[in-house]
């Protein structure tokens, strides 16, 4: 799997689905908050000057090495521990039916 580019994610992400949403969904072009992480590719200087540009857009600011705040992050976590300490063969469908 490749990584996303800051590029890729004007492209495909920004330009290509969240600003042709918010504008069907916010045709009188009120300002929609969102939220990314600090993602190199949310904070490069190419997307930090694209969201400029797009007043209408409004990124929440992230803390720096602040604590996982999206709850879901902390149950694959969980998830990812219980199934690493059962890789054998009798563990893995045991924790998979779970």
């Amino acid at each position: 799997m490749n990584n996303l580019t800051s590029a890729q994610y004007l492209t495909n992400v920004l330009e290509g689905v969240l600003l042709p949403y918010v504008e069907e969904v916010f045709p009188a072009g009120e300002p929609v908050t969102f939220v990314q992480d600090n993602s190199t590719i949310h904070n490069a200087i190419n997307t930090r000057n694209w969201l400029a540009q797009h007043a209408q857009l409004i990124a929440l600011d992230w803390p720096t090495k602040g604590a996982d705040m999206n709850p879901i992050e902390n149950v694959w976590g969980y998830l990812v521990s219980k199934l690493t300490n059962s890789r054998s063969p009798e563990g893995m469908p045991f924790h998979a039916r779970d």
